[in-house]
């Protein structure tokens, strides 16, 4: 009977990854998308055509005055331009069909905006008033500049990219015209993650960056003067606002050189003969930081010598651990050298030598506590053999410099498996006092039953045969403990006021209970040795359904912050959309609660499912929002915002920036999907909106900054105008 329930643990994990505890695959495009309808952005081309008809009459007509109505006309004509663009094309058009959008809702305010100042310039020149008259120039160079570049044809409209050149170099000048009103002045929407400001004072931070560079010994003179001139060019374009946010982000990427250059200029263990190589490398980065065309070399070469430093910086903490760390300095300067010259591709050395440490690292990592006496004797057994496989295989690193080329045979890469392994075993081992505390604090029956399963299992880890269905169960125990010892956002059924009981109400209490009730049946099947199974997925369905009331109540409050998603320049709906989107969700999560309380799971599954799949536009666009910023919600609208979101590129690194075509592209599916809905053609809606759910779900996963998952069950258990020349 023991014997059973000791192999009940170990057997049950493949029927616990098949009911679904170690988590659900994210959703995948269904095959057969439809494609993009081309008449939904007809309306649109038509009613862009007819102002441009109207405008020509208008300018046949008018005796003054006619600048403006020229500008009015060139710019419905890039708004129609664009949109016929985007509905030729298709998706391939989609960024081209996101700014016709763009400029439609906004294209009718340019003369309500401008118009106002030539009806008083009369007035002006009665009262002398020079303020005005110079604001009335400007506006009249603006729309002269304008509808000059409007002469100029694009050759395409159609990637990103040369929409961004098209915009910044047409719309550029009408940025002066919005400058000049009342209006706020035309923001940059796009935002960088990986720019860090540095402090308020610019100039001071480039100062002392200055100093930084003058006094580092770690820098060659050639690799001095060429950030020395770098920085000049810095300083010149700090004031000049669109210069600005390149000038931190290369502010930015010299600190990094720097602190690059510093850690290994102090590397111990590094060959003199190799820190020749390591200066020139040093110094090409600087030269390609310093042109603009290279700019997207240099931050590959400045990751490569931060990896570099960060290697040099764990040899060295092993080293002084007492472990042999020369023949692994000899590698990294064959490599080192190899890239210098461009000779041998390196890239499985490094990442063989970045295991090896890091297992190494995380080895000594591992405190030492008291444990239980069965369990410390496998500990301290493979504890031993560690130290012998990782003594053997730092020794031995030195040949892969002779014989790089053996990198990829299992003399190498065995005994690195093995490694890791064994420390991830020795974890394992040294937290099982800690999983049998806790669960005995939910159950001390099981508790005590829960520990002699683990000793068991502890033990099967020393026998070749069984270890690695051992070392799963123990990791599978770990992970159902995290995942169910306090469920996410449980502590809200406690007070009366949190989101979530504003949604189940009286329901909150039985759904809590239902949660004890499971939670309690699945630490005891664990302490008997029977299979946790069922009770593990009622709790995984708990778990979903209090992470799917948390952010269903996000969603329903944030209806106007989704609304300001259409102020940044990579999306575009028509706000009407958003409200259907969520209208339905508390009726949906209402019922979701009604039938965990009940206790009836497959209703409840079924009820998750079927919301999990319709909030799956409204779950990026919140993601969207959160990563824009708040910067957004004080974005101006209007004509300036217009302008804001079309005159200006995304800078490097800029969030969105990577996914604009697909974003541009859901958009458009959205747009044709309620396109649908006002002709009637609920079928064409209903298949775009699904496919609008799979374009999100992608994007999402290509993000890799995607919410949490669903946890399933299964059943059964299985540009401004020109900016001045300064090279920046």
């Amino acid at each position: 009977m023991m014997m059973k329930r000791r192999g009940n643990i170990v057997m049950w994990i493949g029927v616990m990854a098949v009911a679904g505890l170690a988590g659900s695959a994210a959703a995948q495009p269904v095959p057969g998308a439809p494609a993009l309808p081309q008449q939904y952005l007809s309306k649109r081309i038509a009613h862009a055509n007819r102002l441009i008809q109207d405008l020509e009459q208008q300018l046949a007509k008018a005796a003054e005055g006619r600048e403006l109505l020229l500008a009015e006309q060139n710019l419905w004509k890039i708004t129609a331009r664009l949109l016929e663009r985007g509905q030729v094309e298709g998706e391939r058009g989609a960024a081209a069909a996101l700014y016709g959008l763009t400029l439609w809702r906004h294209a009718d305010q340019l003369g309500p905006t401008v118009r106002p100042q030539f009806v008083d310039a009369r007035q002006a020149l009665d009262r002398n008033d020079r303020a005005a008259l110079g604001r009335l120039n400007v506006i009249a160079e603006a729309l002269h500049s304008f509808n000059a570049r409007c002469e100029q044809p694009p050759k395409d409209l159609i990637h990103p990219t040369a929409i961004d050149h098209y915009l910044s170099h047409t719309l550029g000048p009408l940025a002066a015209v919005a400058k000049t009103q009342s209006q706020a002045e035309p923001t940059d929407t796009w935002t960088s993650h990986r720019w860090q400001e540095p402090g308020n004072d610019l100039s001071a931070a480039l100062e002392a960056l200055g100093q930084r560079i003058n006094v580092s010994t770690a820098l060659s003179d050639p690799a001095r003067k060429r950030l020395q001139k770098t920085l000049g060019m810095m300083q010149r374009g700090r004031e000049m606002g669109a210069l600005r946010s390149r000038v931190i982000g290369l502010h930015q990427q010299l600190q990094r050189l720097l602190d690059a250059a510093e850690k290994l200029r102090d590397a111990k263990g590094l060959a003199e003969q190799t820190r020749p190589a390591l200066a020139r490398r040093i110094a090409e980065a600087a030269e390609m930081i310093a042109d603009p065309a290279q700019r997207q070399y240099a931050m590959a070469r400045l990751t490569q010598l931060e990896r570099d430093a960060l290697r040099f910086d764990r040899l060295q903490r092993l080293g002084e651990d007492d472990l042999n760390v020369e023949p692994a300095y000899r590698l990294m300067g064959w490599i080192i050298e190899q890239e210098q010259a461009a000779g041998e591709n390196t890239h499985a050395h490094q990442s063989l030598l970045d295991s090896l440490c890091r297992a190494a690292l995380d080895y000594r990592r591992i405190e030492q506590r008291v444990l239980p006496l069965e369990i410390r004797r496998v500990f301290v057994a493979l504890g031993r053999q560690y130290d012998r496989l990782e003594t053997t295989t730092f020794g031995a690193l030195g040949l892969l410099a002779d014989d790089p080329a053996a990198v990829n045979s299992p003399r190498w890469t065995e005994p690195v498996r093995q490694m890791r392994q064994m420390v991830s075993q020795l974890e394992l081992l040294h937290r099982i006092p800690d999983w049998v505390a806790r669960v005995s604090a939910l159950n001390p029956v099981a508790g005590r039953g829960l520990y002699k399963q683990l000793r068991r299992t502890a033990i099967d880890l020393s026998k070749p045969d069984t270890a690695a269905d051992a070392t799963a169960a123990l990791a599978e125990m770990e992970k159902q403990l995290a995942l169910f010892e306090t469920l996410p956002h449980e502590p809200q059924l406690d007070q009366a006021d949190s989101p979530i009981m504003h949604i189940v109400g009286a329901q909150g209490e039985a759904i809590k209970q239902q949660i004890i009730l499971q939670r309690t049946q699945w630490a005891a099947a664990w302490g008997s040795g029977e299979d946790p199974t069922i009770a593990g997925n009622d709790l995984m369905l708990l778990r979903r359904l209090l992470l799917t009331l948390n952010e269903g109540e996000q969603l329903g409050a944030a209806k106007s912050a989704l609304r300001q998603l259409n102020r940044w320049a990579a999306w575009e709906i028509n706000p009407e959309q958003i409200g259907p989107m969520t209208a339905w969700l508390p009726g949906a999560l209402k019922s979701a609660a009604s039938a965990a309380a009940e206790g009836k799971w497959q209703t409840l599954e079924q009820s998750l499912d079927q919301i999990e799949h319709r909030i799956r536009v409204p779950r990026l666009m919140m993601m969207l929002y959160r990563g824009i910023g708040p910067g957004i919600r004080e974005a101006p609208g209007g004509l300036s915002g217009m302008l804001g979101q079309c005159v200006y590129p995304p800078p490097p690194g800029a969030f969105g920036a990577d996914h604009r075509m697909e974003l541009a592209q859901l958009c458009a599916y959205l747009e044709a999907s309620a396109d649908a809905q006002r002709r009637e053609d609920q079928a064409a809606a209903d298949a775009l909106w699904q496919h609008c759910g799979d374009l999100a779900d992608r994007i999402l996963k290509q993000w890799q900054t995607a919410p949490p998952q669903p946890l399933r069950r299964t059943t059964p258990p299985p540009a401004q105008p020109p900016t001045p020349s300064v090279d920046v």
